[in-house]
């Protein structure tokens, strides 16, 4: 039988039986490991919600960074296109600050990394079809020796070219069309017209990504047949492509003589040893319109990347068009502080 003994005088206590005193330290120590999982959980999505607040915000601040250094470097452009205007020199060359150098911009938070490049000092893809969508031989051969010259394996200019073209006939044994694409074990179809960015090459069957990241300095992808290669700026791999008559020591000659003084005209450029035979002279300039910039922002152990495509038109002005947020091998050239 259950005895429960009552005092009640100061100080009185209630004597429970053994069973119950070990229910009630139960019940107890219950209430408290529940108390302890609750408010862990608060304190861990609390904490969640600080983290997440902090990384929006500090990805916010990066964006408008990097917008910010975008809208610096085209008024660069602006500037630089007003100075040639006003020394009636309208020419973009390597020599010039844009071109030679990428800019660094250091803050008491990280720094900002800046870099133009000029799109039109590279082969532009869809110069390998014409208006009508059909293939232009001679820029086929100019692409297929610059695959050459890079020693790139994986990729051929025919199948290339059938990917812009507008033909479902591979072009030769090498080319690939549909009848390719569609057996693959996901299988999709060629555009069949001009590309909007290189990357799209990757889509390209059996391409190797060594290959790709080795070909992508020397190519675009800008509307066809409305640009030239900017001969003040190409590499000298692209020079060679122009002509087999030009050599690596011819090319590499040309680039000495227009670091002295850069070509003010294409007729100029082709009085260079080797050139005499260039028979397409339409697809040459001295100028640029078309840039690519480049932008990395560091925050602490945050880096925010951003690519992006501009137009430069005959009064000077800037227009944005298409911005990357994925590309990573984009800020190679030697930094200055501004």
């Amino acid at each position: 039988m259950i005895q429960l003994r009552i005092v009640l005088e100061r100080g009185d206590k209630v004597e429970l039986p053994a069973k119950q005193r070990g229910v009630a330290l139960i019940l107890v120590l219950f209430v408290t490991v529940l108390i302890v999982i609750v408010t862990t959980g608060m304190v861990r999505q609390q904490h969640l919600f600080v983290r997440k607040s902090a990384n929006l915000f500090s990805q916010a601040q990066m964006m408008e960074l990097a917008i910010s250094a975008e809208l610096f470097a085209r008024a660069g452009l602006t500037r630089d296109f007003d100075e040639d205007k006003k020394n009636k020199k309208m020419i973009d060359h390597e020599k010039e600050v844009w071109a030679e150098y990428a800019a660094t911009f250091p803050m008491e938070l990280g720094t900002i990394e800046m870099q133009v490049d000029d799109l039109q000092g590279r082969f532009n893809i869809n110069d390998l079809i014409d208006h009508d969508g059909k293939i232009e031989p001679v820029m086929l051969k100019r692409f297929q020796a610059l695959l050459d010259g890079l020693g790139v394996v994986s990729i051929n200019a025919e199948k290339v070219a059938d990917w812009v073209d507008a033909d479902q006939e591979s072009y030769r044994y090498k080319g690939a069309e549909d009848d390719v694409y569609l057996v693959q074990e996901l299988p999709y179809r060629t555009p069949n017209s001009e590309i909007a960015d290189s990357s799209e090459l990757l889509m390209l069957q059996d391409i190797a990504d060594e290959d790709y990241r080795k070909l992508l300095p020397y190519i675009s992808a800008l509307p066809r047949s409305t640009t030239g290669l900017n001969v003040n700026t190409c590499s000298p791999q692209l020079l060679m492509t122009l002509t087999p008559n030009l050599t690596k020591e011819m090319a590499d000659a040309i680039v000495e003589t227009r670091q002295t003084g850069a070509f003010a005209t294409v007729a100029d450029f082709l009085k260079q040893p080797g050139l005499e035979k260039i028979k397409e002279k339409t697809d040459l300039a001295v100028a640029t319109q078309y840039f690519l910039i480049s932008i990395r922002v560091i925050i602490a152990d945050k880096t925010l990347r951003l690519v992006s495509k501009v137009y430069r038109g005959d009064d000077g002005k800037t227009v944005l068009l298409g911005r990357d947020f994925g590309q990573k091998y984009i800020i190679n050239k030697q930094q200055v502080l501004l």
